[in-house]
């Protein structure tokens, strides 16, 4: 693969680029590559017809960042990019500390209780300490982790152009929720602002 610098994946229907050089040949010309409707699994395969129905009653998707171009690509990530740099993130430390001793200290009281004497890690800290950090950051109450879980879940999974049609019609209804919750977060932050990303998006 990587001698070969290309290859066509059959079962994908894709070509893949297995060289490191020309992948950042390949990221740096727009031009040609464009990022833009590169992560819609719609380009693969036609959406059930309750995709488009949930659809129509939703907000356009705004192209995330992996999947725009310059000069909107470089726009966003320099709206997002203070919160993100060292200086800032240096100023959350004690908090993630804080949520990374939380999640120990319930693997420790588990323990003392002879309910278990060892973790599943994925389920009960790699992923608990990194969505409660996100809401954090984002300002949203730390009840809602699970649904954040959820709906980040749902918005990457066309990545892998592998969602079932199943999946696919549960996802849009998920997006729609998570749109209307992320209105009412925006709203408030119009009338209410706070130190959190979402005021400085605002």
């Amino acid at each position: 693969m990587h001698q070969e610098g290309f290859y066509f994946d059959e079962h994908l229907q894709m070509f893949i680029c297995a060289n490191y050089t020309l992948m950042r040949e390949i990221m740096r010309n727009t031009a040609v590559f464009s990022n833009v409707e590169s992560q819609e699994v719609s380009r693969m395969r036609a959406p059930p017809p309750e995709v488009v129905e949930i659809t129509k009653s939703s907000l356009r998707e705004y192209e995330i960042l992996v999947a725009s171009d310059p000069p909107k690509h470089k726009r966003v990530r320099k709206m997002l990019d203070p919160p993100f740099r060292p200086r800032a993130i240096d100023g959350w430390r004690d908090q993630i500390l804080e949520i990374i001793n939380n999640e120990i200290d319930k693997f420790d009281a588990a323990s003392e209780l002879k309910v278990a004497s060892e973790f599943e890690a994925v389920s009960e800290f790699a992923v608990p300490v990194p969505i409660t950090v996100i809401a954090d950051i984002l300002g949203i109450d730390r009840k809602h982790s699970a649904t954040i879980k959820a709906w980040s879940d749902a918005s990457v999974e066309p990545l892998g152009m592998m969602i079932s049609d199943e999946r696919w019609i549960e996802r849009a209804q998920l997006t729609r929720k998570f749109q209307n919750f992320m209105i009412k977060e925006f709203t408030d932050r119009q009338t209410e602002p706070r130190d959190d990303l979402l005021t400085h998006m605002v």
